[in-house]
This record gives C-alpha cells, structure tokens and sequence, in this order.
C-alpha cells in the first residue's frame, strides 16, 4: 500500500516523482506531456458561419434543400407502396380462406 498510497499523494498535491523511483518491471514512471497551446483561445459569441469565406452558398442550400426534400419523398413513396402491397395480400390471403372454406 506503500507505493498506492504515495502515488496518490504525489497526484493529489501535485508534486514530480523522484528520478530513482521506479515501478516494478524496472521502466521508468514519466508524467504525461500536456502540450499548451501558443495563442490562448478568445471567446467568441459570433456565429463561425459569419466569419466571411466560411459560409456555404446559395446554390449550395439551394441542392441540400433539394436534396433533402427527394430523399423525404422516397421515404414517403416507399413506405405507401409497401402499406399497399401488404393490404393486397392481406385481400388476398382473405380470400384464400374464404375458398377453402
């Protein structure tokens, strides 16, 4: 517990390992580099999409639009179809039995 309890205390206060300190498979324990970044980050309360040259075109919307709206209808087209298809063989299983009887 020895070793547990030191490694906790060293990350809860913060403090560097020793260089002799070592697990035991003999490798040496290294602290993970935390990279920081050169120009600290400004907070921003524009949209990004405003920021010119970003923003997407008007024939661009124009075709995602477009796009969107035939995908819907195939949905739409593919789910009637298959509503009439299983109401025609709901009829004709009906009938069937309607034969047999």
């Amino acid at each position: 517990m020895g070793k547990a309890s030191k490694w906790l205390k060293n990350i809860l206060t913060g403090k560097k390992e020793k260089d002799n300190d070592k697990d035991p498979t003999g490798t040496r324990l290294t602290p993970l580099s935390v990279s920081v970044p050169e120009e600290k980050r400004r907070w921003s309360f524009r949209r990004t999409s405003a920021a010119p040259g970003h923003g997407i075109s008007v024939t661009e919307a124009g075709s995602r639009a477009s796009a969107i709206a035939n995908a819907a209808a195939v949905k739409i087209q593919t789910s009637f179809r298959s509503h009439l298809v299983r109401d025609l063989y709901l009829t004709f299983q009906f009938q069937k039995v309607q034969k047999l009887q």
